[in-house]
């Protein structure tokens, strides 16, 4: 669409965004636990949000994700939506690493830098490791796929000889890489992802996929809520 064409439904969709919703339009998001704590419940229109009863939020901690994110900004997250295979290409994705975790792996990362290449590289590649999301933990990125056809032969032991596999026929199967790719990532981040021929219990990655983003609150927002919320309490309180 023309630049002005956007302009114009972006205005239209802000100002159909600021208007309080009618009552029984609205859902309560509760935060997620394992990385929020126990905070305040949310008040999300309900057309917004596809799956309310999966939907969480978490707030973010650093400013390392602006322009677009900054600490104190809100993030709605959908929780079924977890399965790289399923979601659409491009869809914004929330991730979290443990950082202490991150931060043994990049400076066990380091040192095999420093020990397997010339000095000169040294550095360039210093910069490249330096991760933010390694101390931050979450951080939020656009999914990326390379999905590509592979043949798989499976073996199957027999009674007589169960040493002795025999080959069933082959069979064509999806094999697929899937990153995520934002502004703030040095490098394209790769999303942990079974493959239809690997066991349930094969781990790809340290990476938890918190789900997709489906909503987000800006802090000076939230901190109007806040106020707003703080004040309707204040005034109830008086009138009893």
């Amino acid at each position: 669409m023309e630049p002005e064409t956007i302009e114009f439904l972006a205005a239209g969709f802000q100002k159909q965004s600021s208007e309080p919703p009618k009552p029984g339009e609205v859902v309560t998001i509760k935060p997620m636990r394992t990385l929020e704590g126990s905070g305040h419940d949310l008040q999300i229109t309900k057309q917004r949000i596809p799956n309310p009863i999966a939907t969480k939020y978490v707030t973010v901690r650093g400013n390392f994700m602006q322009p677009i994110y900054k600490a104190g900004d809100i993030l709605v997250i959908d929780e079924s939506q977890k399965d790289p295979w399923k979601l659409e290409e491009g869809a914004c994705v929330a991730v979290y690493t443990d950082p202490q975790y991150a931060a043994q792996q990049h400076w066990e990362a380091r040192k095999r830098i420093e020990k397997e290449h010339p000095p000169e590289d040294v550095a360039e590649r210093r910069r490249m490791m330096n991760y933010p999301w390694g101390q931050i933990g979450l951080y939020v990125g656009w999914l990326r796929k390379e999905i590509k056809p592979t043949t798989v032969v499976r073996g199957v032991a027999s009674e007589s000889l169960p040493g002795l596999l025999t080959p069933e026929q082959p069979q064509v199967v999806n094999h697929g890489w899937f990153f995520l790719e934002a502004p703030w990532l040095p490098v394209n981040k790769m999303l942990p992802a079974r493959q239809p021929h690997h066991p349930a219990e094969v781990i790809i990655s340290d990476l938890v996929v918190l789900g997709r983003v489906v909503g987000w609150l800006a802090a000076a927002d939230s901190n109007e809520r806040g106020q707003e919320e703080a004040k309707v309490r204040r005034t109830k309180k008086a009138r009893k």
